[in-house]
This record gives structure tokens, sequence and C-alpha cells, in this order.
């Protein structure tokens, strides 16, 4: 086996609010990506608006159906769900802004290191590392790759996209055999 790959990511002080998002997104995506991993993944904010609409067409029907008073019980239950729905999108949309806020004020150098036992995360005052026998696979999304663990319980390790062929290379070199998939 080789020296060990040794990548620095320095704090990116500009980060995008759509790159936030989809470290954010990543997590909800796994078990997703244990099922299919070359599957090919919407935008959450395309699900989010879409369940938006679905719940304002549901309280127009149940408030059409309460002001004409056909079906009151379904008009109200109708109505209820709704209102829960909508603020609940609400509530998810507002905790999302203030994590992207907070993602984009917290920027620390993160230094990526892959040897024969596994991948290890290390920033300014936390580490984490997964030997290669847990790891399920490395799926690249539209700007970061995650290092996918076989546990879902476990956390998973996301890197920058752009370091994707070199730490492919390296694999392929030391004889590591994770599948690799590419958002393409």
């Amino acid at each position: 086996m080789s020296e060990p790959l040794v990548i620095e990511f320095p704090p990116e002080n500009d980060i995008t609010t759509e790159k936030c998002l989809e470290i954010l997104d990543i997590p909800t995506r796994m078990v997703s990506v244990r099922k299919n991993p070359s599957m090919k993944f919407k935008s959450v904010k395309k699900q989010y608006t879409s369940l938006v609409v679905c719940f304002a067409v549901l309280f127009a029907v149940a408030l059409l159906m309460k002001i004409l008073g056909t079906a009151e019980g379904a008009a109200t239950f109708l109505l209820s769900l709704c209102s829960i729905g909508i603020v609940f999108l609400i509530l998810a949309a507002f905790l999302r802004k203030n994590q992207v806020k907070k993602m984009k004020q917290n920027q620390i150098a993160r230094t990526l290191t892959i040897d024969e036992n596994g991948v290890e995360l290390k920033g300014e005052d936390a580490s984490y590392g997964i030997p290669w026998k847990n790891i399920f696979c490395i799926r690249e999304f539209k700007y970061f790759l995650a290092f996918v663990p076989k546990e879902s319980t476990a956390l998973i390790i996301i890197c920058d996209k752009e370091k994707g062929p070199e730490i492919y290379s390296y694999m392929v070199k030391n004889g590591i055999n994770i599948e690799y998939y590419s958002e393409n």
C-alpha cells in the first residue's frame, strides 16, 4: 500500500446557499442511496414546492367543501390536516434557512486522509473515520462526495467533489474495492 492520500480543504468563506443545501440534503438521501446508489436525485427544494402546492390545493378544496356545506366532517379534517402540513413546511423552511446561515458563518479547514484502513475527516476540534469494511459505497452529488457507511446510524463523511478523481485513482492504485458512483 502506498503512502496515505491527504487532502486539505481550506475554509470555504464564500460557500453558496446551494452547496449548503446539498450538504443538508445528503443525509436525508442515504436510505435511497443504499437501495439504489446510481439513482438520480431531484432537488429537495422542488419536493418542498410540490408539497406546498398539494397542501394548498387540498386546502382550497376543503375550504370550498366547507363553504358549500358538503361533507362537513371531511372538510374540517382536510382543513386541519392542510393547516398542520403548511405550518410544518414553513417551519422546516425556516429551520433550513437558519442552518444554511450557520454553515456559512462556521466554515472550517478540514483534512481528509485515505489509507489502507479507511477514510478519516479531521476538523479543527473533531475527527471521524470509517474503516473500508464499513463503507457501503462512495457517491458523488452535484458539489460533494459522500462516503456512505453501511450502518444507517453512522456518520457520513462528505468532501468536495472536485477531489473525486484523485480519490478514485488512489483507491484503484491501492486495490481498494469500494463501489464509486458518479452523479452523471
